[in-house]
């Protein structure tokens, strides 16, 4: 096996999951109480929407009634991305009604849909009080936990959502396996998403989950198996191809990452990271002036990543330029004082000054743990990388 490159390699791989943890929750009704006047619940949101319209100019509506009309209009509005008119429906049915459970539980997933966590949270948790056998609050703060870093809670409230309603598993699964990952019990995330795809193999975004997991454990006969199918089912999803690169470059075939990355470049033109993998492999084979342009372009994309400078200090290193390099790293350390990556750089190409001493002996546990979305594989292996990821896909 051909020896990596001597200076520092680095690649990035996003999360690659499929859940929109911003986006409406999915199966939404099937997790509400059975009790809840739903009356004017359709098929599509605008039906929805025009069906509790005329519920709520009937004016023949208990207060509940009234409150689970305004509730079920918001919710259809929130997903139609109408917002501001959700806000004021569900904020509406809470006034009308403040201890309906269901309200709360539709206006924290607007608020998760609105990217307010922490609202979200608060909502849910009231509808956990109101009626802690309500699988949607269990739901909802779940996924409020999650986009909040709290994976124990988003764990302990899917699995419960999934013992109040055992037929939301499907639903639940694929969610609670990102918090797995997200906390680092890979192989229980495996676990989940391996249950999802027996009932839906073809779901891509669990085939690419389940690779990342796979990916983390080191397992990557089985992670190359799973983005090889996401690719065979889904060739314009950008993910696969990702990942299988991720794959090459990590087993020393940085000519095949190149060639994935460059396909994944092709369907996420915007994706910075995608750059950043394939000026890493091209700069593994000798390819230095491309690698130079895909550095670059990953900085225009994403400014404010460290190690899109990192990455160019090394390149303009291996192209001669000791200069440039020097100024790139030095803006690695702006954006993070004390950054390993460039330290490490630094250290290689000779600058071995005491005060970039002292800024690698104060490194603080703070920096060392800043939510960066890097892997950075220095020659020693070690691995440096983002406590959590987006949803990209």
């Amino acid at each position: 096996m051909r020896k990596l490159h001597s200076a520092l390699a680095s690649i990035c791989l996003s999360c690659c999951i499929s859940w929109a943890l911003f986006g409406p929750l999915p199966a939404h009704a099937q997790l509400l109480s059975d009790e809840a006047p739903r009356a004017c619940n359709r098929s599509t949101p605008d039906e929805t929407i025009a069906s509790c319209s005329a519920v709520i100019d009937s004016g023949t509506l208990t207060a509940r009634q009234l409150a689970a009309a305004y509730a079920q209009r918001g919710y259809a509005r929130t997903l139609k991305r109408s917002l501001a008119e959700a806000e004021a429906d569900l904020d509406q049915a809470i006034k009308i009604d403040p201890d309906y459970p269901d309200a709360y539980a539709d206006r924290a997933n607007f608020w998760t849909v609105s990217e307010k966590p922490d609202r979200a949270m608060a909502d849910a948790a009231q509808a956990v009080r109101l009626d802690p056998n309500l699988p949607i609050a269990h739901f909802v703060r779940a996924s409020a936990a999650l986009n909040r870093g709290q994976y124990d809670r988003a764990i302990a409230d899917y699995t419960e959502a999934m013992r109040l309603r055992p037929t939301s598993s499907d639903t639940v699964l694929g969610l609670r396996g990102v918090a797995y990952h997200r906390k680092g019990e890979d192989a229980n995330a495996v676990a989940d998403y391996s249950r999802l795809l027996k009932t839906e193999p073809n779901n891509v975004g669990t085939l690419l989950n389940r690779g990342d997991a796979l990916l983390k454990l080191r397992e990557m006969s089985r992670a190359s198996a799973d983005y090889n199918e996401a690719i065979r089912l889904a060739p314009d999803n950008p993910g696969g191809w990702k990942g299988r690169g991720y794959i090459r470059f990590m087993t020393q075939d940085p000519a095949g990452a190149v060639a994935d990355f460059s396909e994944a470049i092709k369907r996420a033109p915007m994706d910075a990271n995608l750059y950043l993998n394939r000026g890493a492999a091209l700069s593994l084979i000798n390819q230095n002036a491309r690698a130079l342009a895909d550095d670059d372009m990953a900085i225009r994309l994403d400014p404010d990543q460290p190690i899109g400078y990192v990455n160019r200090g090394q390149t303009l290193n291996n192209l001669g330029d000791k200069v440039a390099a020097l100024a790139s790293l030095n803006k690695a350390l702006q954006l993070l004082p004390g950054f390993p990556p460039a330290l490490d750089v630094l250290k290689k190409i000779g600058d071995t000054s005491k005060k970039r001493g002292k800024q690698a002996a104060e490194l603080s546990q703070e920096t060392a743990n800043r939510d960066y979305q890097i892997c950075v594989f220095p020659v020693t292996r070690k691995r440096w990388s983002r406590s959590s990821t987006p949803a990209l896909r």
